[in-house]
């Protein structure tokens, strides 16, 4: 778990998210990602060409938006709780996890990206999470609860 807030720190961490849909979500977090200097605007173009060629919402609400490069000068996850939903194609997303991979680290972090998307593909786990997602510190708690059981 020491891994998971490594790769995502408390200023890549957005509770109450709205955004009106998933381009706009992805954008969002793309000029956190870019403010902080792990991608570049291509990144955050690629990302949205991704989305267009294949929607990236997996299970009952999470989204897993992601470049079809492993571009990211540094690995890292910005994540997005939207109690409400951004509207993701004919679905919602309760849960973004804008994922940017750099080169270097593409195996350490796909077992970290399997191990969430197991976890969160059961509704009642995403909902756990979902709601634990007004605090960084409850929601990475929630999070590792959940690796734990």
């Amino acid at each position: 778990m020491a891994q998971l807030r490594q790769r995502l720190p408390r200023e890549l961490f957005v509770p109450g998210f709205v955004a009106a849909d998933r381009t706009e979500a992805i954008r969002s977090l793309g000029s956190l990602l870019i403010q902080h200097g792990i991608v570049d605007d291509g990144y955050v173009a690629s990302a949205i060409e991704r989305e267009r060629l294949s929607s990236t919402l997996f299970a009952e609400g999470l989204a897993v938006p992601h470049a079809m490069g492993l571009t990211a000068r540094r690995t890292a996850l910005a994540v997005a709780v939207s109690p409400d939903g951004v509207r993701w194609g004919d679905d919602r997303a309760r849960l973004v996890v804008f994922l940017a991979i750099s080169p270097t680290d593409r195996e350490q972090f796909q077992s970290l990206f399997d191990r969430l998307v197991e976890l969160f593909a059961d509704p009642t786990s995403l909902g756990r999470v979902v709601r634990s997602g007004t605090d960084y510190d409850a929601f990475l708690s929630q999070i590792e609860d959940l690796f734990d059981a």
